[in-house]
Formats: structure tokens, C-alpha cells, sequence
């Protein structure tokens, strides 16, 4: 998922196709045995902390642009609130 196209809210500018690149899930890249086994719950943190680490090589980690990731962060925890528990 990317995160620049899906939630247009993190604007930040052109859509970069090396930041999307970079993502956890770029291109199946995250389908192993290992991400597999973990819960939906782990893997959303993985992801969420790599947003934040994207951004902030990129040097657009900014207060606004967390405050939109954690908007999200809360939009995805109550649109599928059984898989947070």
C-alpha cells in the first residue's frame, strides 16, 4: 500500500517512485515466512514505523506530516478495530 497515493492527505509533493519503492510491501517483497507468521496487529506497526522512517531519509518528516501518519494510524485502528484488539 502507499501510503502518498491511498491516503492523499500526506502530500508532500510528487509521489516519489524510489520512497515507494522503499515500503515494507513494495512489489510482494514482505510475502516471507516470517512476515507471514506474525499478527495483523505487528505487521501494521512494521509498516507504520517504516512511513516514518521513509520520511524522515527523505528529510519530510515533519510535525505536520506526523500528525496526518498518526491521523491514519487512528482512521486504521477503528475502520478494523477487531484486528487491534
Amino acid at each position: 500500500m502507499s501510503v502518498s497515493r491511498s491516503a492523499n492527505f500526506i502530500n508532500t509533493g510528487a509521489v516519489s517512485s524510489s520512497r515507494h519503492s522503499r515500503t515494507l510491501t513494495y512489489k510482494g517483497k514482505a510475502n516471507n515466512k516470517v512476515r507471514l507468521s506474525k499478527t495483523p496487529k505487528e505487521v501494521f506497526e512494521e509498516e507504520m514505523q517504516n512511513l516514518y522512517e521513509i520520511y524522515d531519509e527523505d528529510g519530510l518528516l515533519t510535525s505536520l506530516v506526523i500528525k496526518q501518519i498518526e491521523s491514519f494510524r487512528k482512521v486504521m485502528q477503528y475502520k478494523f478495530k477487531p484486528l487491534f484488539g
